[in-house]
């Protein structure tokens, strides 16, 4: 048995060979090679992102009831290809350093009193990831501080682990990802006009993940960069239809709500995937502190993209003066459509709203 460069499966074919699908796969290698009318070396035709997806599956598959044909398939895959994945990161332990550094500085900007300086740190954090989520040098302080160094450009990986964080080349090694993908930055760019809007030499935005040997490191990516896109196009989106909204100013509320319509409305984007109205629902307490605090009396929380919920919700309670209102999509990928109903009930709002007097 051997493994031939030849490619025989269609690029989209490989990326589908999961759990599910490799128990056929399993099944036809076996039947192959035990059947009567067979020559005495038999070739199986496989190409490297088909043989490293078989290896990394039957890694994680122990349990599985594997045929010696398989087993064998399997194993000169990995001698093949020499998959080593241990060399992936130049070093784990300065990654998990710049990790653990990342988290201690971003929770020190968002649990301690905001300060002019860390406004400013805040915002160009925020705007570098946005141009920045690869680089193929470190010429920034912040990408020496939280970027992660790989032996090799890459635009995507795999992780997992809380307190010591493991590294993947290989998007099925681990639950959780770095990439364009995860970020719904693809998706994102199919709204009408944004991907222009990103490119603009004002803005300079990426939108796409290029190689690069230094990538962002993942509590920048999942605690930065997901909700700053999830902002940038939200505001977008309401500018489409003359909701001009701004940033909040106040030093003291800022980072409570992403941006505000006068006094009394406050809007919070969200670049949730389809545990938004899970993680809408259990952030309503926290979400009514924040607006009573800050003396807002209309509050949305809106995820950007369409991910399965239809409906609209609105909480309102009458020990507190604040009404929520969780908007789960406002532009549908799919069917190329904005959200018109939620669209409304913003200008509903704003409307009420501005008869409302100013605090």
């Amino acid at each position: 048995m051997g493994i031939s460069d030849k490619v025989i499966f269609q690029q989209d074919d490989i990326l589908d060979i999961t759990y599910g699908h490799l128990k056929y796969l399993i099944q036809a290698i076996g039947r192959i090679c035990r059947t009567k009318t067979k020559g005495s070396k038999i070739l199986i035709l496989s190409c490297f992102d088909n043989a490293r997806l078989v290896w990394k599956t039957v890694r994680h598959q122990k349990e599985m009831n594997l045929n010696i044909e398989f087993l064998e398939f399997s194993k000169q895959a990995r001698m093949r290809f020499n998959i080593d994945f241990a060399s992936f990161v130049k070093s784990p332990n300065e990654a998990n350093r710049i990790e653990r550094s990342t988290i201690y500085k971003i929770n020190s900007y968002i649990y301690y009193k905001w300060t002019l300086e860390s406004v400013k740190e805040w915002k160009e954090l925020r705007e570098f990831v946005l141009r920045y989520p690869t680089s193929n040098t470190d010429h920034s302080q912040i990408i020496k501080d939280h970027y992660i160094e790989f032996n090799e450009a890459i635009n995507e990986y795999s992780y997992d682990g809380y307190h010591w964080t493991k590294y993947g080349n290989d998007m099925c090694e681990y639950r959780n990802s770095v990439s364009a993908k995860s970020a719904r930055l693809h998706r994102m760019m199919q709204i009408p006009g944004l991907q222009n809007y990103f490119a603009h030499a004002e803005r300079q935005y990426a939108i796409d993940f290029e190689l690069g040997k230094y990538v962002m490191c993942t509590s920048l990516f999942q605690r930065i960069y997901k909700g700053a896109l999830g902002e940038i196009a939200g505001r977008f989106i309401l500018m489409q239809y003359q909701i001009d909204i701004q940033e909040i100013e106040d030093i003291e509320f800022f980072e409570c709500f992403d941006f505000c319509y006068g006094d009394n409305i406050s809007f919070d984007f969200k670049n949730w995937y389809k545990g938004f109205s899970k993680d809408s629902y259990r952030q309503l307490s926290w979400i009514k502190r924040k607006a009573e605090k800050s003396g807002y009396l209309t509050v949305f929380v809106i995820n950007i993209l369409y991910e399965g919920y239809q409906h609209m919700e609105i909480h309102e309670d009458k020990k507190m003066p604040v009404k929520i209102i969780t908007i789960p999509w406002l532009y549908n990928v799919n069917k190329k459509v904005y959200n018109e109903k939620a669209i409304g009930k913003i200008k509903e709002e704003i409307k009420k709203c501005s008869l409302i007097q100013i605090r």
